[in-house]
């Protein structure tokens, strides 16, 4: 269990995001939405150690801040949005979700490869392994650096914007990557733009504005008060009952 607890983050004594109070658990998905500048991305950060905040951040009852980087890893591992293309293959890339667990000689063991192998066939990119990321389109290579953090371990997976320049098949088989983890008891948080996939996925939303909590709900709870989604979004969102469909959700005027 991730808890928060009077998290504030402030750039050049202005602040810009502020939680009260905010639990966080193992087989749960959580989407993170709101409008550019919501502190979304800062919120992630946070928790992941790469900005400084005021407050307390407890994974499983101890503070992150008294963490080791490598007791971090085995715990919450966070993957930006945006991603580079270094000169590695595919499986290069997956290895380096170990490295934590390695020490210095980063020599991977038998466990290791196997840990690697499910990761890669976990995210269907195993049939990938050798070709380089740069060869690979966006959705391949958005899967391969999703198996680089599952190959990690860790219980919490934080994403940014996972869904960003993917075309519909791909998104498809991110939600089914994702699903997948949760029913692993894995722990997912993403900032996610779009609302249809965020309300179709998620156990909880969490919507901020300006840095502020507006409201903490399953997707029923935030189609009771779309008054809060009109105010951040200026649209609401509607539910349709019918199973051939994606998205459960539309956006509505």
């Amino acid at each position: 269990m991730i808890t928060i607890r009077n998290l504030a983050v402030s750039y050049h004594e202005k602040q810009v995001l502020f939680v009260k109070d905010l639990t966080f658990a193992r087989g749960e998905i959580i989407s993170v939405i709101g409008q550019n500048g919501a502190g979304k991305s800062t919120l992630e950060k946070s928790l992941s150690r790469l900005t400084q905040y005021k407050g307390d951040i407890l994974i499983d009852r101890k503070d992150l801040k008294e963490l080791t980087e490598r007791k971090r890893a085995e715990r919450i591992v966070y993957l930006p949005q945006s991603q580079h293309s270094p000169a590695m293959s595919v499986k290069t890339l997956v290895s380096h979700g170990r490295f934590p667990h390695l020490g210095y000689s980063h020599i991977l063991k038998e466990e290791d490869e196997k840990i690697i192998a499910e990761a890669m066939e976990a995210t269907h990119v195993a049939r990938l392994q050798e070709r380089f990321l740069d060869e690979l389109s966006l959705g391949e290579r958005q899967r391969a650096y999703l198996a680089m953090i599952i190959a990690t371990q860790s219980d919490y997976l934080l994403l940014d914007e996972p869904t960003t320049y993917l075309d519909l098949g791909s998104t498809m088989e991110l939600m089914e990557i994702l699903l997948n983890l949760k029913k692993q008891n894995k722990g997912i948080m993403m900032v996610v733009h779009d609302l249809p996939f965020a309300f179709t996925i998620s156990d909880r939303l969490i919507l901020l504005d300006h840095g502020e909590v507006k409201k903490i709900g399953t997707p029923a709870e935030m189609l009771e008060d779309q008054n809060v989604l009109y105010a951040s979004f200026h649209v609401g969102i509607k539910k349709i009952n019918d199973a051939s469909l994606l998205y459960q959700y539309v956006i509505v005027k």
